[in-house]
């Protein structure tokens, strides 16, 4: 009975099942952020709203504030580079990209929600309720796409090598472990 054993540098054999999982699960995290950037753009785009309050007529458009302008063209700059990803450092500028979008977004958001009356502004969610509800939404979806690529990004890190080095070795687990071993 001859045993087969694994040498500590070398690359462990993949079913066919658990590469098709692997296989599929890069593909599901590298669509999803797709459709969700693409969405939460759409969402931003279309929120307008229009009101009265005291007789006086308020418009509410996400054109009105830069930072919901930046959030809505991030979105879409990043669903485009989504597209066009299959380089390690891309995913990482997008992700970039999409949380100053976000927190660009949520400051605005916060200021027309929670202001603070000490300083002579009021909440404007009080009258603009559907708006307010619309650049929520956005903002939620473009989190759960920042989420997901931020699951890519540990999972291709992982791939490349880049990140998770083994208990048993003092050399990256991945690819390049047995070219570094030498």
């Amino acid at each position: 009975m001859v045993e087969k054993t694994l040498e500590q540098n070398q690359p462990i054999p993949m079913s066919r099942n658990h590469f098709l999982l692997g296989t599929t699960t890069q593909i599901c995290l590298r669509v999803l952020p797709i459709a969700a950037t693409l969405a939460a753009a759409l969402v931003m785009m279309t929120s307008k709203q229009f009101t009265r309050v005291f007789g006086i007529p308020v418009y509410a458009r996400y054109t009105y504030s830069p930072a919901f302008n930046f959030f809505a063209y991030a979105n879409l700059v990043s669903c485009a580079l989504c597209l066009l990803y299959s380089l390690f450092l891309l995913i990482i500028v997008v992700m970039t990209l999409m949380m100053t979008g976000c927190a660009a977004t949520m400051a605005i958001g916060y200021v027309g929600k929670h202001i603070d009356a000490h300083i002579g502004w009021m909440p404007i969610c009080d009258h603009l309720g559907k708006f307010c509800d619309k650049v929520a939404v956005s903002i939620a979806i473009s989190f759960a796409s920042f989420l997901l690529l931020m699951i890519l990004t540990v999972i291709s890190a992982r791939n490349y090598g880049i990140v998770f080095r083994s208990a048993s070795s003092k050399f990256p687990v991945g690819d390049y472990a047995e070219d570094r071993s030498r």
